[in-house]
């Protein structure tokens, strides 16, 4: 059963870096394997892509609060997904965000850390490109999204979880520290 992840982050990403560190992270994973945008500059520089996310906040005047919302679709319960039908799902969600003009980052990630688990990684802008509107990233919001996806995708998502981050002990941290270097 594929779930919906919520990454709250530290400070719930109100750090102006936060968009190149966690774009950092998801790109130069040792699991990534494809990516792809939509209203980014295409590249792995990630100072370029969050600058990019700063200019269109600084334009809506939005330069206080959450700047980014991070999540993942994980497939924990599957052994094996062909590439390109991650790939597929990843762009069904680029170009959901794309429709509603909002720049976002989609990585596909496949590693082995206590199993097998394939996931994409996604990176949002909390403000929209062309409007200004923000993103709230509410229950409601993610709903929609889990819907679209049971729509549009050979997959259920059954549930949207927040990422709890005290959940590992000392040991699995260092060994995902190792794994993600």
């Amino acid at each position: 059963m594929p779930n919906i992840i919520i990454i709250p982050g530290q400070d719930a990403y109100e750090d102006p870096y936060a968009a190149e560190n966690v774009m950092d992270y998801c790109l130069h994973s040792r699991c990534a394997v494809n990516y792809d945008t939509r209203y980014i500059t295409l590249g792995e520089d990630t100072n370029l892509m969050a600058r990019q996310f700063q200019m269109v906040q600084n334009a809506a005047n939005y330069t206080r609060g959450k700047r980014i919302h991070h999540f993942v679709l994980g497939f924990k319960d599957y052994f094996y997904i062909d590439p390109d039908v991650m790939y597929d799902v990843m762009e069904l969600v680029l170009s959901y965000f794309e429709q509603k003009e909002f720049q976002i980052l989609g990585v596909v990630h496949r590693n082995i850390v206590k199993e097998w688990y394939q996931h994409i990684h996604f990176v949002l802008n909390h403000v929209s490109l062309e409007n200004g509107r923000v993103f709230y990233g509410t229950r409601d919001d993610y709903k929609e999204l889990q819907m679209y996806l049971n729509r549009y995708t050979p997959f259920r998502f059954q549930s949207i979880v927040y990422h709890d981050y005290n959940a590992y002990s000392e040991e699995e941290e260092k060994r995902y520290a190792d794994i993600f270097k």
